[in-house]
């Protein structure tokens, strides 16, 4: 069964197949998941385990969980160990896995927490993550100098909070 191809240096290889160099000699296959050539390790993605030429490897091919169908650490995103575990990196202004916002930074008070969750009394839109207060909401929260639960102006607070 042919499970992934890859090119390193001047030989092609498919691993759990045979490698050929050029057009003039084919090398044997030791291990059908590695594929030593030269010196050089073919790495097999999706196996769990870290090999050469990979930054990660969970054990699947899925797109946006941290470890790319390539192998590869995903931006705004932290791999370690094997199988890898990847964790979206809180901070960095790309909101990413079980991020509910992320505005750039890890202060807290901004509607944006260090652990990139919404902050009561907050919203947030984009990447990099805007909060916004909702006035009417019952929620000081931000700039708001008062929020009684609505935005009538005519019962002693401010329609504006």
């Amino acid at each position: 069964m042919v499970r992934s191809a890859r090119r390193l240096a001047a030989a092609f290889c498919i691993v759990g197949v045979s490698c050929l160099l050029g057009a003039s000699r084919e090398l044997s296959v030791a291990d059908p998941d590695i594929v030593f050539r030269h010196g050089f390790e073919v790495a097999t993605c999706a196996n769990s385990v870290v090999e050469v030429s990979e930054a990660c490897d969970d054990g699947n091919l899925w797109i946006g969980d941290g470890c790319s169908a390539t192998c590869q650490v995903e931006s705004g995103f932290m791999c370690a160990g094997a199988p890898s575990v990847c964790a979206a990196t809180c901070g960095d202004g790309l909101k990413r896995g079980a991020e509910q916002c992320d505005d750039g930074n890890t202060a807290g008070g901004d509607g944006c927490s260090p652990n990139c969750k919404i902050d009561s009394g907050f919203g947030s839109v984009g990447e990099p993550s805007v909060c916004f207060t909702s006035c009417g909401d019952g929620i000081k929260a931000g700039n708001e100098q008062c929020d009684d639960g609505n935005i009538v102006g005519s019962d002693g607070f401010s329609s504006s909070c």
